[in-house]
């Protein structure tokens, strides 16, 4: 398991990213998108990207959007077959 705390994404990373939000929203049945920019975060050097790497395989993304000094909100995708499994828990960590 390997966890990246980042404050920016790179292109690979987002496409990952991507995939991987598409999975959970077709197997929840949801809408729920992230938003995938620190443009504005009120701490812009704070990490903001939290990914979770299994054997080289995107399993779980934690984001926080946090746009003043006051106020955070934190999104989180677990792939489907991965969950129950600690991998909330470890990128909430």
């Amino acid at each position: 398991m390997e966890i990246l705390a980042l404050t920016s994404l790179t292109e690979d990373q987002t496409s990952q990213i991507l995939a991987l939000q598409k999975e959970c929203i077709d197997f929840d049945k949801s809408g729920r998108e992230l938003f995938l920019s620190n443009d504005i975060n009120y701490h812009k050097d704070m990490p903001c990207f939290f990914l979770r790497y299994d054997s080289d395989l995107l399993t779980g993304v934690l984001i926080v959007f946090a746009p003043t000094i006051e106020t955070a909100e934190i999104s989180v995708f677990v792939r489907p077959d991965r969950r129950r499994q600690g991998v909330f828990s470890s990128l909430l960590l």
